[in-house]
């Protein structure tokens, strides 16, 4: 009777556990397609999952070379699985190597893996471009480029970027504003800043080019950047190169300010960080600038016209690989690291490159 028991309780433990790694494996692939096609307004349900993984699966070790190892982990929110930071550069399952903290040649290890970070451009810091991170012995790249391993796109605040307009706050006095710190850089931008003044007024309140200061509000306090940007019809979001992807926070402020960006840089910003269509201005050298101006002034003749470009922030209706780079930023990028050392993380980027590819117009031979 004794044996029989054992029998009976033994299979019932094989079929519980089977049955709950079975869920588990389609809970991983549910929350991978939730990641690889993610809808701006949806939001990452974790809730029994996350804890189901977090009791589950052992804490992933992280590292910060020349970092703060120490910090409590406050950005882990909604997170699947369990991580943190380790002082201990043995027992960390991954090193991370910073750009701007001297990141250099690392070598290969059995014991963790090297991750590369920058959200520096690799005209700048030639490490953030993959195939050299490769080289250098980084085993992941965690930069700012859509093709890294873990991409960290500057949209830091989604949600913000909906924001509603505000017209009452716009006057066709105040066309252009442009917020340049850097005076150098390989994209000539301060040279078609000054182009594009000879056709309209742009303020400009960093410190190239600077001819306006920074607004103060009541009590004398400098205003945000946003809170000036909101005021402008348009503004210069003009990168300091033109590498891939390379589309920094001046981008996501003008989009939350609800300005229209006149963008200057990458060209793989047409078809990957444009909200619509329609809204963007682009100027690639001193030869588009007067058609960028002519543009810029026929919108600002019809306020009406120009506020109905504007719809998306009401519709929340965006092209279909910008709600991807928004959903992304759903989980903080040492989350998805510790998500792809349990093999449930999958940019999907390759895939949507190999679909825009297939939807662009093929040239039809003579």
């Amino acid at each position: 009777m004794t044996d029989k028991l054992l029998r009976i309780t033994f299979i019932a433990v094989v079929l519980v556990s089977t049955t709950y790694f079975t869920l588990s494996r389609i809970r991983d692939e549910l929350l991978l397609a939730d990641l690889t096609h993610p809808p701006v307004e949806s939001k990452l349900v974790l809730a029994d999952f996350a804890q189901d993984e977090k009791s589950k699966r052992p804490p992933v070790l992280i590292h910060l070379v020349n970092g703060d190892n120490n910090q409590i982990d406050a950005m882990i929110g909604d997170c699947p699985v369990k991580w943190k930071f380790t002082p201990n550069v043995d027992e960390a399952h991954y090193h991370i190597h910073s750009t701007l903290a001297g990141a250099s040649q690392v070598s290969k290890s059995d014991r963790h893996k090297s991750v590369l970070f920058s959200l520096e451009s690799a005209a700048y810091y030639p490490l953030a471009a993959a195939e050299a991170a490769r080289n250098a012995g980084y085993d992941l790249t965690m930069t700012y480029r859509l093709d890294s391993d873990i991409p960290i796109p500057y949209a830091y605040n989604p949600a913000a970027i909906f924001q509603p307009l505000d017209m009452k706050l716009k006057s066709t006095e105040r066309m252009a504003a442009a917020f340049i710190s850097n005076c150098g850089g390989s994209s000539n931008r301060l040279e078609i800043v000054e182009a594009l003044q000879r056709y309209l007024r742009v303020d400009s309140f960093g410190g190239c080019a600077h001819n306006k200061d920074i607004p103060r509000d009541a009590d004398g306090h400098m205003r945000n950047k946003v809170t000036v940007l909101k005021t402008y019809l348009f503004t210069l979001v003009f990168e300091n190169s033109k590498e891939d992807y390379y589309v920094t926070e001046k981008y996501y402020d003008a989009l939350e300010a609800g300005t229209i960006p006149v963008f200057l840089g990458t060209d793989k910003f047409v078809d990957w960080f444009t909200v619509t269509d329609q809204f963007y201005i682009r100027i690639d050298s001193l030869d588009d600038v007067k058609a960028a101006a002519d543009k810029m002034l026929e919108i600002s003749k019809d306020l009406t016209a120009y506020e109905k470009m504007f719809d998306w922030k009401k519709t929340k209706m965006v092209k279909p690989n910008f709600s991807w780079i928004l959903g992304m930023r759903k989980l903080d990028e040492r989350c998805r690291l510790a998500m792809l050392h349990w093999n449930m993380y999958n940019t999907g980027f390759f895939e949507r490159s190999k679909l825009l590819e297939q939807q662009k117009p093929k040239q039809v031979e003579a």
